[in-house]
């Protein structure tokens, strides 16, 4: 920590940095939280918290120093070969295998896809570096089992999506919903059978379908890695000049 400066923290530990009380009065931390557990403690104290969900700030009481945030695309993302045109059949998972509904594992849904001419490709963890390649996606689908506290979750993969050009299916998360600005932006499905009806769907209106992969370019652009860290600097530097401020009124 350095004393005075605006210190940028991934988390915080009492067993690293002391006590909340003893770390604001050293110095200007910004804790860039997605720990839902200490957040309402560490703006108590005094902290600036960066979180991935308005939902984590949890009070309008502490909303100036919550800072609703994006995380930055994934690193060196290969966009959606644009010769695949409206080409679906490719539809793949990003991410950690325990975030899928068990239900889009099943044989059934698998060949459900199947007798439409589309496979489901999940890339999890054991595949980690293949997680910046959505060159043959044609659709990305994220719905997380049932019972996860999905009010903490960050937007990553619809921004990811919207950023690698692939539209995207999504459970029904608050991150995405308040991201939403138009039905084109994604399509929501609670269940593989939603999931489902909409790969159907968008096979027999190929337009629809272009119409989703025009929206992707357009909201791209709010979340390429320059717009986000525009952001990001817009709210740090608007918290160091907050700060010089109150010591010049001191």
């Amino acid at each position: 920590v350095v004393p005075g400066q605006i210190n940028v923290l991934m988390a915080y530990s009492e067993r690293y940095l002391g006590s909340l009380d003893k770390l604001v009065s050293t110095c200007v931390p910004v804790v860039a939280c997605a720990d839902t557990h200490n957040t309402p403690k560490l703006l108590e104290a005094g902290c600036h918290v960066i979180v991935q969900n308005a939902l984590q700030a949890t009070s309008d009481l502490f909303a100036s120093r919550a800072h609703t945030l994006p995380m930055f695309p994934q690193q060196n993302l290969k966009r959606r070969l644009r010769s695949r045109r409206t080409t679906i059949e490719r539809i793949v998972f990003m991410g950690d295998g325990h975030q899928i509904d068990p239900a889009l594992r099943t044989d059934a849904f698998h060949a459900a896809l199947r007798a439409m001419g589309v496979t489901f490709d999940i890339v999890d963890k054991s595949r980690i570096r293949e997680w910046k390649d959505y060159s043959k996606a044609d659709l990305v689908v994220a719905i997380r089992p049932k019972g996860t506290a999905v009010e903490c979750k960050p937007p990553s993969n619809l921004i990811n999506a919207w950023v690698a050009g692939v539209p995207a299916l999504l459970g029904p998360e608050p991150a995405y919903q308040r991201l939403r600005l138009e039905d084109s932006d994604f399509i929501e499905v609670n269940s593989g059978e939603e999931v489902l009806s909409a790969v159907r769907r968008l096979k027999d209106n190929p337009l629809e379908y272009a119409a989703l992969l025009s929206r992707c370019d357009e909201r791209a652009v709010e979340f390429s890695s320059e717009a986000t860290a525009q952001q990001w600097a817009d709210v740090l530097f608007g918290i160091a000049a907050a700060g010089v401020q109150e010591d010049e009124e001191e």
